[in-house]
């Protein structure tokens, strides 16, 4: 149940960065084109800018599901699979702190810019949306990687599941 749920969610987050490479990519040609001609777009830089944090942090639970993101098993290559497991179960445990560390942290940015009513500085779009966004996203990271450490643990003792884990290693 909670992994068909993580991987719509995490889908949706993967279709909504498309969504936001094409917005970047229009707007940066239309912005060329117009300044070229005299009239460039006011204010592009900065929602590009915004955009792009939407691209990169909506795609990171997305990438984790679809085991896109790169695994260093140098180290490990030459242990048992038990013990490879349980090395990449603690090291996603890790990563699962920091990561929930860093949603927290822009949980509170935002809190933080709707205070100080944080803004662009050109066409003066509020900035907390887009850490609270920031924040979902990363809370999403964090339960996608807390699903892989607890896989990997299980898969000590199951055979076919760490079979399925290790697949993305070589």
């Amino acid at each position: 149940m909670i992994l068909r749920w993580l991987d719509k969610i995490s889908g949706a987050g993967f279709w909504l960065s498309a969504a936001g490479v094409c917005v970047v990519t229009m707007l940066i040609t239309l912005d060329v084109v117009l300044r070229l001609l005299g009239h460039p777009i006011l204010g592009s830089y900065e929602v590009i800018s915004i955009v792009m944090t939407v691209i990169v942090f909506a795609s990171f639970a997305y990438g984790q599901r679809e085991k896109r993101h790169i695994h260093v098993t140098m180290f490990i290559r030459r242990l048992p699979a038990a013990a490879r497991l349980a090395v990449f179960g603690v090291t996603s445990l890790l990563s699962t702190g920091v990561v929930g560390y860093v949603a927290y942290s822009a949980f509170a940015q935002a809190g933080s810019m709707v205070g100080s009513g944080g803004a662009t500085g050109v066409l003066e779009i509020p900035l907390y949306p887009f850490y609270y966004l920031e924040g979902v996203a990363l809370a999403l990271f964090t339960l996608v990687l807390l699903v892989d450490a607890a896989k990997a643990f299980l898969g000590i003792r199951d055979e076919d599941l760490a079979h399925e884990i290790m697949k993305y290693w070589d």
